[in-house]
């Protein structure tokens, strides 16, 4: 038995390590992306807001419907299954601005996954802006937060 106490203690001590790892918070991580389209800024809009247009534009997304009854919802339907094996179902949360430049902002939160826990989504936070740069172009803002652990 004492030839394989230090194994056993090494692999112990080994997922212990992993453990600790995997459980330190990093902390709130934001990531932007901020590009320039040749499209006018209502077009724009129509194609990255779940409420637009062209919502459905993304081969990933089957469907994205105002819920009834609730002005600031929007449900998703996805592609790819969820627990259960039906398509995604995902309720989103938008509230929608326009500031003293014209720029059209949109910030959304997850409120419900099917494929996800809700505590999965608890610190995710995506903002939308969309600028008119002028001759007919506009800036797509894209920042996603969220809190990350190791």
């Amino acid at each position: 038995m004492m030839a394989y106490l230090p194994a056993i203690l090494l692999a112990v001590l080994n997922v212990l390590l992993v453990w600790l790892l995997m459980a330190v918070p990093l902390g709130r991580r934001k990531l932007a992306r901020r590009v320039c389209l040749p499209a006018s800024p209502d077009r724009v809009w129509d194609a990255v807001s779940p409420r637009g247009r062209f919502a459905g534009w993304h081969p990933a997304v089957v469907s994205s419907a105002p819920v009834p009854g609730d002005d600031e919802c929007v449900e998703q339907r996805l592609t790819a299954p969820d627990r259960h094996g039906a398509p995604i179902r995902r309720v989103l949360r938008l509230k929608e601005m326009v500031d003293s430049e014209g720029a059209r902002r949109m910030d959304i939160a997850v409120i419900e996954d099917s494929a996800l826990d809700v505590a999965f989504w608890k610190d995710f936070h995506e903002r939308l802006v969309v600028e008119d740069a002028g001759h007919g172009t506009s800036v797509l803002t894209i920042e996603r937060m969220d809190r990350y652990r190791g």
